[in-house]
């Protein structure tokens, strides 16, 4: 239940912060998930899919369409990394969802911040990656201070 309320936070807060930034004529929130099922919790995608199904359903009088999609990286870095590549080059995504894998969120980080795009870190990260550099587009959620 706490997965879902986080899930649920996430998208109303990408509604709200997301939506003075698109053009009035477009009113379309594409959210790409990375990761890969063999490795994250059956839960983990239900709640999401949960989520995505209440936040529809609170919204649908918003004039906003909402599109959730999964990315099945394998949890492989190079398939990964392709798959970042197209999502940060793609101007219909308006957010990302990292991969539970450390080495690949590092490089999500990266590049989802170099092309000015959401990247919300519901998983663990290198410290070193926060300290390496002062990253502006991402949202990182600590579990176990929820």
């Amino acid at each position: 239940m706490r997965k879902y309320s986080i899930c649920s936070f996430i998208i109303a807060l990408l509604l709200c912060g997301c939506s003075k930034n698109m053009d009035t004529d477009k009113k379309t929130i594409n959210i790409a998930v990375t990761g890969s099922p063999s490795v994250y919790s059956e839960y983990y995608e239900r709640g999401i899919k949960r989520a995505y199904a209440d936040v529809c359903e609170e919204y649908k009088n918003s004039g906003f369409e909402i599109n959730v999609n999964f990315y099945d990286d394998n949890d492989n870095y190079e398939t990964a990394e392709k798959i970042t590549a197209e999502l940060v080059n793609d101007e219909k995504i308006t957010a990302i969802i990292a991969s539970s894998s450390a080495e690949i969120c590092e490089n999500q980080i990266y590049r989802t911040d170099k092309a000015e795009k959401i990247l919300i870190c519901p998983h663990w990260i290198y410290d070193s990656t926060l300290e390496d550099a002062n990253y502006s587009n991402m949202l990182l959620i600590l579990e176990n201070q929820l």
